[in-house]
């Protein structure tokens, strides 16, 4: 009976998770059919082949499968905002390499505030 709380805070992490990447698909639906030249039946493929890989993913239930979700969810929305905003290739490249230095310096910087506050 103690692990009742655990089970439940496991299913609404996974639960949050897919509605959260299943959103930024949705979001990002307009930049893949431009891609991708896809029509109505092309984009379902591409949610419900995004859906699937997700579920089998989090029913594994490792660390692994919580850090894809939120690595793809993070790449999705940063590629839909450097579209929104006409960034060219060669600025992307830049922003990119500083990302991925970030990455091996300060991973836990992702996921946490700041230690002082910004003045």
């Amino acid at each position: 009976m103690r692990r009742a709380p655990l089970v439940l805070a496991a299913t609404s992490l996974a639960a949050f998770t897919a509605t959260l990447d299943n959103t930024v698909v949705a979001v990002a639906l307009h930049d893949v059919q431009a891609d991708l030249g896809a029509g109505v039946t092309g984009l379902q493929g591409v949610v419900t082949g995004y859906t699937v890989a997700l579920a089998a993913l989090l029913l594994t239930g490792t660390p692994f499968s919580l850090i894809t979700a939120i690595g793809v969810s993070f790449f999705l929305a940063f590629r839909v905002a450097l579209r929104s905003r006409g960034i060219r290739l060669a600025d992307r490249s830049r922003i990119h390499r500083a990302i991925r230095w970030r990455m091996r310096i300060a991973p836990m910087s992702f996921l946490l505030p700041p230690r002082t506050p910004a003045p």
